[in-house]
């Protein structure tokens, strides 16, 4: 009787362990689709940010030209594939980019205002790629969701980006702020006390290591120092006046910041950070950055002979007659000067992306 009773207990128990088995089946398919879905939507959402990215950074280089900025914001984004196939193009409409000004120095809370839509001057672009409801392609049509419930068939997925035009330091010197007043034109060096030579880093440095690691590398760089204090050298040695005459006169080095006749650089426009001081050469102190200035430089020379960068294979000098006999400096010919607070008045050479 006993034994007759165990028995049908087990098959009763066989019977509820199967309708387990299958519950926990369904459950554990739900949560496969369910992940499946979520990395679909996460392949979106970065496919979006690309698209926005490569859209913002587009347009603002495309600034201060209003038009040319939304046509080369919309072309970049639409060349950017997006699912469910590599044919799907990310698409923008009008209303998706949005032209204004870009403040860092302006309150980031509660909510975002460093960005401020129809605002001048206009030094940035502010690009939304979307699948949403009322957008070009609509929604990301998802997987599995939809068999556990019609209503998550599809979901909404979007991303932004924010690229400006604003002021960045462009080449590795700082210079006096008296020499915004000075008489032009002017020769920049050291030893004049109206520049210094820095790595545009916080970190102490010298002339050899900006030459060696910076200048002669062929690095352009986009920089913001403002609020921050940079370490200069006041090194006068004419290897590091050769290395800046080498990045001067190659029609390659930030060739969109050059004017360029027949090969020759005639000029080249550059950013470059103010100190709070007169004598940015003075040391061991680091030099509070005050602002940015754009020079026109006219002409670099080192004296000597040879060439700083030969390690690099880099040989471009200046041409001959351009240098005197024994000249080190830097020559410019205009200058405009605008302090950090003043500074998103000042278009930069290059579009970065800021949020």
């Amino acid at each position: 009787m006993d034994s007759t009773r165990r028995l049908t207990l087990l098959r009763d128990q066989k019977g509820l362990a199967l309708i387990y088995i299958a519950l926990l089946m369904v459950a554990i398919c739900g949560f496969i689709g369910l992940a499946v879905d979520m990395g679909y939507m996460y392949v979106a959402k970065g496919q979006l940010q690309n698209a926005a990215d490569a859209a913002a950074l587009a347009g603002a280089s495309g600034l201060p030209d209003q038009t040319d900025a939304r046509i080369r914001a919309r072309a970049f984004a639409e060349i950017n594939p997006v699912v469910p196939g590599p044919d799907t193009k990310v698409a923008v409409s009008s209303g998706d980019i949005t032209l204004g000004n870009w403040d860092s120095t302006r309150s980031s809370t509660p909510t975002d205002l460093r960005f401020q839509p129809d605002t001048p001057p206009i030094n940035a672009v502010k690009v939304e790629a979307r699948r949403t409801e009322g957008s070009v392609g609509g929604p990301v049509d998802l997987f599995f969701s939809k068999v556990i419930d019609n209503r998550w068939a599809q979901m909404g997925v979007s991303a932004t980006a924010i690229a400006s035009r604003t002021a960045m330091a462009g080449f590795y010197i700082m210079i006096g702020r008296n020499t915004c007043s000075s008489a032009l034109p002017l020769a920049l060096s050291p030893g004049a006390g109206n520049m210094a030579w820095s790595s545009l880093l916080q970190q102490s440095t010298n002339a050899a290591d900006v030459k060696d690691r910076f200048i002669c590398i062929n690095n352009v760089p986009n920089e913001q120092v403002c609020g921050n204090n940079v370490y200069t050298t006041n090194g006068t040695a004419s290897t590091i006046f050769q290395a800046t005459e080498t990045d001067f006169y190659d029609p390659n080095y930030d060739s969109a910041n050059k004017s360029i006749v027949s090969g020759v650089v005639i000029y080249w426009d550059v950013i470059v950070p103010i100190s709070m001081v007169s004598d940015p050469t003075i040391q061991p102190a680091p030099q509070p950055v005050w602002g940015y200035a754009k020079i026109r430089i006219t002409k670099a020379c080192g004296n000597g002979v040879g060439n700083a960068c030969n390690a690099e294979g880099r040989l471009f000098t200046a041409p001959p007659g351009i240098c005197l006999a024994g000249e080190d400096d830097i020559v410019i010919s205009s200058i405009e000067c605008f302090s950090c607070e003043e500074s998103s008045d000042l278009f930069g050479s290059k579009p970065n992306l800021v949020r």
